[in-house]
C-alpha cells in the first residue's frame, strides 16, 4: 500500500513504529498527515494490511510506556472504541503532532 497524498494534504511528520496488533508485532512506518494517520508495514512483514484512519475517527492519543517502563508506546484511541498501540522511539514528537492536528478546525 503506498501512501498518495489527496489535493490540499499534507505530511505534518512520518516515523519508524511497530504496530501491535493481537500478539504479533508488524513493524512498518507511521505517516500523519493534516487528515489522516497511515500505517504501511515493512515488505518482509507476515501481515502486511496497512491502516488509514481519517482524524475524525481518532478519540484519544496517550501516551504509554512498554514493558511498564519503556517511554515507547503511543495508543491512538478511535471513536468506536478500538485503542491501536504502536512502540516507537519518536513517541513524544508523533503524540505532540496528533494532539495538535485533533485541537484544528477538521476544514484545517
Amino acid at each position: 500500500m503506498a501512501m498518495k497524498l489527496v489535493p490540499g494534504e499534507r505530511v505534518a511528520c512520518e516515523a519508524k513504529v511497530t504496530h501491535y496488533r493481537q500478539k504479533v508485532a508488524v513493524r512498518g512506518r507511521l505517516r500523519v498527515t493534516n487528515r489522516r494517520v497511515v500505517f504501511e508495514p515493512d515488505a518482509l512483514n507476515v501481515k502486511r494490511e496497512g491502516i488509514e484512519l481519517p482524524l475524525t475517527d481518532i478519540k484519544t492519543v496517550r501516551r504509554r510506556k512498554t514493558l511498564w517502563f519503556l517511554p515507547t508506546r503511543l495508543a491512538i484511541t478511535l471513536s468506536s472504541g478500538e485503542t491501536l498501540a504502536f512502540g516507537t522511539r519518536q513517541r513524544d514528537h508523533l503524540a505532540g503532532v496528533l494532539k495538535g492536528l485533533l485541537r484544528q478546525e477538521p476544514s484545517a
